[in-house]
């Protein structure tokens, strides 16, 4: 059975209650090594792949999300429940920069020596492969500012360290099974060839 839950309401109830001492930690999109998602894979495997192009939806190139290297994320966990000041107040945890789509794939390509490139096309240029039913109308980046400032956190692994130890584990520990439907490079080379025509 499924549940649905509202986080802001969950943050609400708890937080109502001064009997229950509470912090409230809004965690970024993890990533890293153990990372059951493999969110990299779909950029990752196509640059392994040594494809020359990645068709990217214009909407999502620019859509923002706050990320978090796994042991940056871990760290505010770890010093909201040891650190006083941390009672009663709600801290957005993620890294500093909420990247859009194209500047982490660019950030991922660059680490990986990726020669190829990513093409920005109209939702109506993507093969059927790629299309996700998102709005990219709306971020998700938050400001991690307060946790920064009030309890003094700064990450241990600077961002392009944390990229490279998630690579580097992607690379050892691939899925056991991969949809091989989401790539499908003859889809998107002739959607590429129509795009550049």
């Amino acid at each position: 059975m499924a549940y649905n839950y509202e986080k802001i309401l969950v943050e609400r109830v708890v937080t109502s209650d001064a009997r229950l001492p509470s912090t409230v930690l809004r965690l970024p999109q993890v990533y890293g090594p153990g990372d059951p998602q493999h969110r990299l894979l779909e950029f990752l495997k196509r640059m392994t792949d040594r494809r020359p192009i990645i068709l990217l939806e214009e909407g999502r190139a620019q859509w923002r999300w706050t990320r978090g290297y796994v042991e940056n994320v871990a760290a505010p966990i770890a010093l909201a429940v040891t650190d006083d000041r941390a009672a009663a107040r709600i801290y957005n945890v993620g890294d500093r920069a909420a990247l859009t789509e194209l500047e982490w794939i660019v950030r991922v390509g660059e680490i990986v020596g990726w020669q190829g490139t990513v093409k920005v096309v109209s939702r109506a240029m993507l093969p059927e492969h790629l299309l996700l039913p998102y709005d990219w109308r709306h971020h998700l980046a938050a400001d991690t500012a307060r946790i920064r400032n009030e309890l003094e956190y700064d990450e241990s692994f600077p961002f392009d360290e944390g990229l490279r130890r998630t690579i580097a584990w992607e690379n050892a520990q691939p899925p056991r099974e991969i949809d091989h439907s989401r790539f499908d490079y003859a889809a998107e080379d002739a959607a590429y060839a129509i795009a550049a025509a």
